[in-house]
């Protein structure tokens, strides 16, 4: 007898719970806070997060077309280098002479766009480590460690 009224309790406040978040999101409505075209539930897409964060977002399409870019300048790189060589086998002194400085302008060229992008990736992650530095967790830490040394009397 007690589980049954508990039971009709628990509903009853279930249901008045209900209600009162049924009101809410009516008064409120569903999509508050969030952008147009993106309901309950639903996923936002790249360019409505872009709008709201004011960042740029890469959405997976866009980074695929990338990868494969550069996928095929590799192997345009990689093809020229390894025609070059297999032209050097049969090649005459002369040729040969100009071959190797062909592939060594290749490799400098390659060196060159390696530095150039790990210092963009170390620029860059300068960049988000100062965009997501925690301040208040290292503010606290600071305090509570200031806290204990002080209470060891240093």
């Amino acid at each position: 007898m007690k589980s049954t009224r508990f039971l009709a309790a628990l509903l009853s406040v279930g249901a008045a719970f209900s209600l009162t978040s049924t009101a809410f999101a009516a008064e409120t409505g569903p999509t508050k806070g969030k952008p147009e075209g993106v309901g309950m539930g639903g996923k936002p897409t790249a360019e409505q997060i872009s709008a709201i964060t004011g960042k740029p977002v890469k959405d997976k399409a866009e980074m695929a077309k990338l990868r494969e870019e550069f996928k095929k300048a590799r192997e345009e790189q990689l093809a020229a280098a390894q025609k070059l060589r297999d032209e050097f086998k049969s090649a005459t002194e002369d040729r040969k002479a100009e071959i190797k400085k062909e592939l060594a302008k290749i490799r400098e060229e390659w060196a060159a766009t390696q530095k150039q992008h790990a210092q963009e990736a170390k620029e860059r992650a300068k960049q988000i480590r100062e965009e997501f530095k925690n301040r208040e967790r290292d503010r606290v830490v600071d305090a509570a460690a200031d806290a204990a040394a002080s209470a060891r009397g240093r």
